[in-house]
């Protein structure tokens, strides 16, 4: 179980903890469960969609994401999972640190999700049948946005003197076995 931080504690923050899991099944599957536990109300959800789609610029509103490497070089490829609660998706490929960002298209993501008053679980499934994913290291973030419009920036370490889950040194090493 990983226990993200926010960059920064404010009001909104305060009495929120946010904790996600990563199980890889095989190279070509994973779920990462997402859960938040406390004053959830004062969070901006996106309505649920019956039909989920692949969209960019999630992370500008709540937002579930993660990245997964085979390294922490910066000049490495990696991939990066938006998904909001409301189901959209995208998954990204990069070539380096934020450079050559393109669509991939060989993955699929769904989510599903468990909402309590002060708790919310969101169950994320990703599937890449025709290559395996990077599942090496990985950063886990999560984006809040709150009703008053501030925006909480949640992940493993913020390592940065601004929000980037981009820098592969705030990742953990997820496994030292391949699956």
């Amino acid at each position: 179980m990983f226990k993200l931080k926010p960059f920064v504690e404010t009001k909104n923050t305060t009495g929120l903890c946010v904790n996600a899991e990563l199980t890889q099944v095989s190279p070509h599957l994973c779920f990462i469960q997402y859960s938040l536990i406390g004053s959830l109300h004062f969070i901006q959800w996106t309505p649920t969609t019956s039909e989920p789609r692949r969209c960019d610029d999630l992370w500008q509103h709540t937002c579930l994401e993660a990245f997964f490497s085979l390294d922490q070089q910066a000049n490495s490829p990696y991939t990066e999972m938006n998904i909001s609660p409301a189901g959209h998706w995208n998954f990204y490929d990069f070539s380096a640190y934020r450079t050559d960002q393109r669509r991939t298209d060989h993955v699929s993501v769904a989510i599903t999700s468990k909402n309590q008053t002060d708790q919310a679980l969101f169950q994320v499934e990703i599937k890449s049948p025709l290559k395996p994913l990077l599942l090496q290291y990985c950063g886990i973030s999560v984006i809040l946005e709150f009703q008053d419009g501030e925006k909480s920036y949640w992940a493993l370490d913020h390592i940065s003197p601004r929000p980037d889950f981009h820098n592969k040194m705030s990742w953990t090493l997820i496994s030292t076995q391949r699956v």
